[in-house]
């Protein structure tokens, strides 16, 4: 326990000083690119770069040259063809919303290649027997899965600190689980990303000197999408834990796909500022606009908190698991639908 209390220790030692040394370099070149200001979906001001998914991933490449850990060296050769497009993203060079799905599914093939993941048991006899018993089926489903959760963490990766703290609390409760199942490797995984996270938070919450960018967004999304799927394969308790506890992004970035197609008449592709984190600042910036950004990701992760928090009572009870999965779904389109309803007459 010493041991591991030093590492982790030494860890956030490090990537404290890797992130200063990053951000006193990025700070002082001003030709470095920095987010695009006034787009539809931007609800900040001034020159902010876009670099913390990259400090972060040099931050994680240094640990994991400490403490080698054979999973995280997987996970980062397969995020390669996600980083590639997440960079130029964050570049400020776009590129077709085509090209980003077909590099996120390269990542995905590559980790269910080399961490052999799958997913065959949902404790529902229908599912299992005529869906995840079919070879093609399984991997279709975890395919989506990742490729879902990937999107849905750039989704809500809009305010101050949110897809961050989004990121941090669903790391808790996958270590806190991870830890008294004894899943020692996947511990390892959530605690580094875990303290990464947690300490580039400083620079991002309550004000943000540097932004995430798709590159953090995307690299939350596709390790939350892996390691759920790692504690599904432990098969110790119900796969439907790992999607009540991610149901924020998940709710958010189904919601939003079917919004787009069928009541915004729009490709799903398309950012808009409809979305629930977006329209709750525009209204409390009415109000209070000094405070209205972290005001607005506190909120929403207090709730979320507190939701993931009861999760975890009932963790052994797949039924209560759905039930809370449904009941979050239901306030959260009920709690959308106001806010819309608010946010219409504003305008």
């Amino acid at each position: 326990m010493y041991s591991d209390s030093i590492n982790y220790l030494f860890v956030i030692t490090l990537n404290l000083i890797v992130f200063f040394i990053f951000f006193i370099l990025i700070k002082n070149i001003k030709s470095f690119p920095n987010d695009e200001v006034g787009g539809i979906q931007k609800v900040h001001s001034g020159d902010i770069p876009r670099v913390g998914g990259m400090i972060l991933l040099i931050s994680i490449i240094i640990s994991n040259f400490f403490f080698s850990n054979d999973n995280i060296s997987l996970i980062l050769y397969s995020f390669i063809p996600i980083l590639i497009i997440s960079l130029l993203e964050d570049l400020n060079i776009k590129l077709n919303p085509k090209i980003r799905i077909i590099f996120i599914a390269l990542s995905s093939f590559f980790i269910i290649y080399f961490l052999n993941l799958s997913f065959n048991d949902t404790n529902i006899e229908f599912i299992d027997k005529y869906i995840l018993s079919n070879l093609y089926l399984s991997l279709l489903l975890i395919f989506v899965m990742i490729i879902g959760l990937v999107n849905a963490f750039n989704f809500i990766d809009g305010l101050n600190g949110l897809m961050c703290l989004s990121t941090i609390s669903i790391l808790f409760f996958y270590s806190l689980t991870s830890y008294n199942y004894e899943y020692e490797s996947i511990f390892w995984i959530t605690s580094l990303l875990l303290i990464l996270y947690a300490t580039l938070l400083i620079f991002n919450f309550p004000k943000s000197f540097i932004f995430f960018g798709d590159t953090g967004a995307y690299f939350a999304g596709f390790n939350i999408a892996v390691i759920s799927l790692l504690i599904a394969s432990k098969k110790d308790f119900s796969p439907f834990y790992q999607l009540a506890i991610c149901s924020y992004p998940t709710t958010e970035v189904i919601f939003s796909f079917f919004r787009k197609i069928f009541y915004e008449k729009q490709s799903p592709m398309m950012p808009d500022n409809k979305h629930l984190h977006i329209m709750i600042y525009s209204l409390l910036s009415k109000k209070i606009s000094s405070f209205s950004n972290p005001l607005s990701t506190f909120i929403i992760i207090l709730f979320n908190f507190i939701y993931l928090t009861v999760i975890n009572f009932f963790i052994d009870s797949q039924s209560s698991l759905i039930l809370l999965f449904l009941l979050f779904i239901i306030i959260y389109i009920s709690v959308y639908l106001l806010v819309r309803k608010k946010f219409s007459s504003m305008n």
